[in-house]
């Protein structure tokens, strides 16, 4: 086997053989179908979609003559305005009837069906397919001017025409439609047009091999590229050895929400951005788009090459292949994949998107968290427990934490921190017992199938280090000793199948196994367990370390704190401007919710304070309890692990994290006892219907008329386990000794994936033209084709510490200050803005939903999918087919009456007196109007501009520069003069 140092070296030698070599400006695509528009005809469906700003269309062509086969059309055309207006007039004049028969005019022409925010996919059951369409979603987070939306309201119609669908009379077909119906969609499912949510952030912004060293954050041109590769590698190996009332939030939240039947197509600020010529630091011109997307890894310290001028730079578009296993909509996008452009295609997540604003002194930073739920072995609690034949586990989660300074809101200029963690159930085959059907509090683990050479753990940490390197870190919370053996079990199979991996993996890259019984710990009389959580989380974060797009800044390396010492990962260094993770911590306990949550918050919360560190707005990354910051950062984990618990387990959390610090109000046991009770009930009598319904959205079912119906099956356990469908599988056993994949182990400490990324534009499979358009920061953040007010913007009314978790009376505003509890026995009202934060599984107790209700007769009507809306004539600028501005805002362009024509004629006539006149004599009044100020003239017409001097030209100048490159290196002046102020103050 060879060394990753060898593997490395073996292809930079196979680079350097090339004659020529090619240099990539790599950006990422957004996707172009934002809104879409659907008409229909007897025969056919039209799918009109245009982007945000709607100044390009594309066409999907539906036919409906056959609703069991789906038969999609596009043509790759791209059209403006007026063509599509035209090509939409003559589809409609086509598909009128000549005849002068009575007929019903309903049928005729082209008429309009509803509109929709983006495709989620096509599914079929026994007799017809449905098109499944997102139309209501909310804006719930910004990174880097890229922006995240939750689904609110699907809407599904049927492929089949009116006659067809009134034939569809099957029991079963209508039973499939309920059951697929079970899958919430309005609940906890979330996509962005121009952000990939299925990756990690420091993947999204990790260069391709190729780029420019102004885009790179090692430097791989032309310039002794191998020499900075094998320090890159070298220094890793060095680094080895050594609250108040939060009510109007919720109710402003809702204006969020966007309706695609709001659209307004006559109102939209028709402008297209242009890439724009700028000079790079050495002179030479380089091409700069007005924003690069999320694969741009800024280097601000040096300059690119010499070699690397405009006429070696091209400009490509790259559509990055999704992580499989995160897009919940793959099954149901299948068939549209093969058929379409991929600016039709949408991929969702499912899981938990929160943010939250930590503002200290006005300055806005961001913390994020993403949690993405796996499709693979997916279910609820006691119906998927372990692991199945291909490694995959249940309750899959990877947890994502991103803190960023959202001053400056792109993602090449600004400054970016973000560390991942995971939780899975342990990767065995075992279940728990339930007795036909009946499930006891507290069922019996049984361990169903034998693994001796622990085939399955071997799989499944194997694609963990492909996905985040090494090290792997095992935090197991689950019970180590029991007078009758239950978790106990679980507990001997991990660390045994630990201990017999590791003897072949290499020393360095070995699995870490931290057990912990925290349930002991926890009822003991001193009850440390936030104490022993915060010293393994502090333990893990220098093994693993984070992620961070910059460089180290200059006070930080002055005066380094103690607690950073020994940051492995991939630290600062000559030739890397920020840092990355190399590794990841994997937690888990028997449900993986309650107690797995409050080990992440305590992750989380060492994390933030390294992450706050390194962006330079504290000077210890030591975050204290019981500040707004952290109070901020708990009610996120606190809103994310109930999201997750509610998924998987039925109910919100039983044990929060104020339960483990021992701070819990007494009124909190009621309310632990009733979760408990509703997640019993829920695992007793609906989670196989939950169930049933997830096998069917994700294709792990797939109905049959000949075959049985999934209601009738009495278990799937075939459906998620390959070998009992395929014998053969069982002839083909994998090594029990060479159990990893060998470009992983070449890739270590690294994630094989980050190093297969710097590779991948070798091959050009997934580039696409180069007229692909990019993020417009400006009208993604402000939305000037909206009427909104500043007051109603999502980073406004987004939850705030010094809104939303500061005292009113409290004189400090720093978010890092520790302040007193309020004594109360009612912990609801510091958890009222959770569903601003990222939407809130159920409304607490006096609470009300208000977006889920609506008595409005034109909303409800569209939400019957099968509802027609019969249109007598078509015209394509009609608003019919957008609403109109009277509809949506409430206000409308109207001839002014003679009274306001009056007033204006006579503010129009005193302009003329306060303006000069060409024809003097003409004026009837003579004003003479004296100079102001340092201008010559008081007129709009005549003023000159004042001289700007050449030292204010260069201020300006460099203020720009810091802007777009970021700042620069201080003088030596400038150093000595700080290096001396610290001295005196800090040392």
């Amino acid at each position: 086997m060879n060394s990753p140092n060898e593997a490395n070296l073996n292809y930079q030698r196979m680079k350097k053989s090339k004659s020529e070599k090619k240099l990539y400006d790599i950006v990422h695509p957004i996707c172009c179908t934002q809104k879409i528009a659907v008409y229909e005809t007897r025969t056919r469906f039209y799918l009109v979609g245009s982007n945000n700003s709607q100044t390009r269309y594309r066409i999907l062509k539906i036919d409906r003559t056959d609703p069991c086969d789906i038969n999609i059309t596009d043509d790759k055309v791209e059209y403006n305005h007026q063509e599509i207006n035209e090509l939409l007039r003559r589809i409609d004049h086509g598909n009128r009837l000549k005849s002068s028969k009575a007929i019903d005019k309903s049928s005729m022409g082209l008429k309009h069906r509803g509109s929709a925010f983006g495709i989620l996919g096509f599914i079929r059951f026994l007799e017809g397919y449905y098109i499944i369409l997102i139309s209501k979603r909310r804006r719930v987070a910004l990174i880097g001017g890229h922006t995240i939306y939750k689904i609110d309201d699907t809407d599904i119609i049927p492929i089949a025409n009116d006659q067809d669908f009134a034939r569809m009379n099957s029991p079963n077909e209508a039973k499939y439609l309920r059951i697929f119906q079970n899958v919430d969609l309005s609940s906890n499912f979330y996509f962005s047009y121009s952000y990939d949510l299925t990756k990690t952030l420091q993947y999204n912004m990790a260069p391709y091999y190729g780029l420019p060293l102004k885009y790179c954050d090692t430097s791989e041109g032309e310039h002794d590229s191998h020499h900075q590769h094998h320090s890159y590698e070298s220094s890793y190996a060095s680094q080895m050895e050594e609250s108040e009332d939060h009510q109007h939030i919720s109710d402003k939240a809702e204006d969020n929400i966007e309706d695609a039947r709001d659209i307004d197509i006559q109102n939209i600020f028709d402008r297209q951005k242009t890439f724009q010529q700028q000079e790079s630091p050495t002179g030479d011109e380089a091409v700069e788009l007005s924003s690069l997307s999320a694969n741009v890894f800024p280097d601000i310290g040096s300059p690119p090459p010499e070699k690397c001028v405009k006429s070696n730079i091209k400009t490509k578009v790259f559509r990055g292949v999704p992580t499989e296993k995160f897009v919940w909509n793959s099954y149901i996008l299948k068939e549209l994949k093969k058929m379409v452009h991929p600016d039709w295609l949408l991929n969702i997540i499912h899981g938990f998107v929160g943010q939250s604003n930590v503002c200290v002194y006005g300055k806005p930073l961001y913390v994020t968290l993403i949690a993405r739920r796996s499709n693979k072995f997916a279910g609820t609690r006691f119906l998927k427990r372990g692991a199945n034949d291909e490694g995959f586990v249940a309750n899959d989660v990877e947890t994502e934490q991103i803190c960023h300074d959202a001053s400056t809101i792109s993602l090449r200029s600004g400054r970016y921190t973000s560390y991942v963690q995971m939780r899975g159930s342990a990767p065995f085959f075992w279940s728990q017992d339930t007795i036909q059907g009946r499930i006891t509090p507290k069922p019996q683990i049984l361990v169903d199938r034998a693994d001796p050479y622990y085939s399955v753990p071997a799989m499944h940490f194997n694609s963990l280090m492909s996905r985040y390197g090494t090290p792997l870190i095992i935090l197991n919370l689950v019970k180590i000793k029991e007078k009758k053996p239950h978790e106990q079990i679980l507990s001997g199979l991990l660390k045994g199948s630990i201990d017999y991996l590791n003897q072949f993996l290499p020393p360095g890259h070995q699995i870490q196994y931290i057990p912990w019984d925290m349930a002991r710990v926890t009822k003991s009389k001193e009850a440390k367990v936030i104490e022993i959580l915060a010293e393994i989380a502090e333990k893990v974060m220098k093994k693993t370390g984070f992620f961070h797009s910059g460089p180290q800044l200059y006070c930080n390396e002055l005066r380094k704190h103690p607690s950073f010492e020994g940051m492995r990962g991939f630290g600062y260094k000559a030739d890397h401007p920020g840092l990355k993770q190399t590794g990841i911590l994997r937690v888990n306990c028997v449900d993986c919710l309650d107690r797995t949550n409050t080990a992440q918050f305590m992750v989380g919360k060492c994390a933030l304070g390294f992450q706050l560190y390194a962006l330079g707005v504290i000077e210890s990354p030591e975050l204290q309890f019981d500040s707004d910051c952290v109070r901020m950062l708990e009610e996120l984990f606190e809103a994310h692990g109930d999201t997750l618990a509610l998924q998987y387990g039925g109910s919100q959390m039983v044990h929060r994290i104020r339960t483990y610090r021992k701070i819990a109000p007494w009124t909190s046991y009621s309310r632990d006892i009733m979760q408990t009770v509703s997640r019993y009930y829920s695992n007793t009598f609906s989670d196989t219907d939950k169930q049933q319904a997830i096998n069917l959205f994700l294709g792990t079912f797939k109905p049959e008329g000949k075959y049985t119906n999934i209601w009738d099956i009495p278990t799937d356990y075939y459906l998620h386990h390959s070998s009992t469908m395929n014998l053969k599988s069982f002839s083909v056993r994998q090594s029990y000794t060479k159990w990893w994949h060998s470009e992983v182990i070449e890739s270590l400490p690294f994630s094989r994936e980050e190093v297969a990324k710097r590779r991948i534009i070798e091959s050009e499979t997934h580039t696409t033209s180069d007229d692909e358009e990019t993020l417009d920061l400006f009208s993604e953040y402000y939305r000037p084709s909206e009427i909104t007010e500043f007051d109603e913007l999502y980073p406004k009314i987004m939850p705030t510490s010094t809104k939303d978790f500061m005292p009113s009376s409290s004189a400090d505003p720093s978010p890092f200050v520790v302040r007193l509890r309020r004594s109360t026995t009612d912990e609801s009202p510091q958890v009222k803005h959770r569903h601003a934060i990222g939407g809130h599984p159920v409304p607490l107790d006096g609470e009300s939903s208000d977006e889920d209700s609506s008595s409005d007769d034109e909303r409800t009507g569209v939400q019957s999918p099968f509802n027609f809306t019969s249109r007598d004539t078509f015209d394509a600028t009609d608003n019919d087919v957008w609403p109109s501005i009277s509809k949506v805002y409430g206000i409308n362009l109207v001839e002014p009456d003679v009274k306001d024509k009056e007033l204006y004629k006579w503010y129009s006539e005193l302009s003329k007196i306060s303006t000069p006149s060409k024809n003097r004599r003409s004026r009837n009044y003579t004003l003479n109007w004296a100079p102001y100020g340092q201008y010559s003239s008081d007129s709009s017409q005549k003023v000159t501009t004042p001289t700007v001097t050449e030292q204010s030209r260069q201020i300006y100048q460099d203020f720009r520069d810091i802007g777009v490159n970021g700042p620069k290196q201080p003088s030596t002046f400038d150093m000595a003069i700080y290096s001396s102020y610290i001295e005196q103050n800090y040392m």
